[in-house]
């Protein structure tokens, strides 16, 4: 129980920070939010406009951005924070505790991607969907989540500060969302953004040809109503 002492004081230091810093808190936050707003505001949309357009065809794009792509990067932008403002200060928690430097990068990088894995699990289980098994889900959030430390790594790396850190995973965010409007394009051009899609390994709540609940990299003729 002793060697686990540097490892519970990290993580009371890192919830005090969470909670002191309204920022690092709200990015904590942001998945559930956008949980419960599509829990309340999905449906409602649905009935308003099922006369129009089918908003429940388009659940699977707008979940799987939403959790699948946008809660990973909140919780790697989470991360990166707290490792700059600590590369800043001169890595202070690491000299104050008898833990060695991998030990605590593993702990920066794993324990955001576990966070990451509970937070995408509780989202898509809030979120309005299809009955689904809860296998695919389980999966679905364990893919996502290991996008976490690496994003973390990259907002880190090419960041010189905290808010350099939030304007690159602003961009992230952009690009993340290109992808979709490829379902919206005729080809050409909806291709090519499939194309940079397939490349960039997005991953989205796919609705076939591999069934509701399933993994897979963004196809643009896989998300094409009436395909598969």
């Amino acid at each position: 129980m002793e060697g686990l002492k540097p490892l519970w004081q990290l993580i009371k230091g890192d919830g005090l920070r969470s909670r002191r810093d309204s920022r690092l808190g709200l990015l904590l936050l942001t998945p559930w939010l956008n949980a419960l707003m599509a829990r309340m505001l999905l449906p409602r949309l649905s009935f308003w406009l099922k006369d129009d357009f089918d908003l429940v065809a388009h659940y699977p794009l707008i979940l799987g951005f939403l959790f699948l792509w946008l809660a990973p990067l909140s919780l790697g932008l989470w991360a990166a924070e707290l490792l700059l403002e600590e590369r800043q200060s001169g890595l202070c928690a690491l000299l104050a505790l008898p833990l060695p430097k991998r030990a605590y990068l593993a702990y920066r990088l794993w324990v955001p991607a576990l966070l990451s894995y509970l937070t995408i699990l509780g989202c898509l289980l809030i979120a309005p969907h299809e009955p689904l098994d809860l296998a695919p889900i389980l999966w679905m959030a364990l893919a996502a989540s290991l996008q976490t430390p690496l994003l973390c790594l990259l907002l880190f790396s090419f960041s010189a500060n905290r808010e350099g850190a939030m304007a690159l995973a602003r961009l992230l965010q952009i690009l993340g969302g290109l992808p979709i409007l490829a379902y919206f394009l005729t080809p050409p051009y909806g291709n090519l953004i499939g194309l940079l899609a397939k490349f960039g390994d997005w991953s989205f709540y796919d609705p076939s040809p591999f069934g509701l609940g399933e993994v897979a990299v963004f196809k643009v003729t896989d998300l094409r109503p009436g395909q598969g």
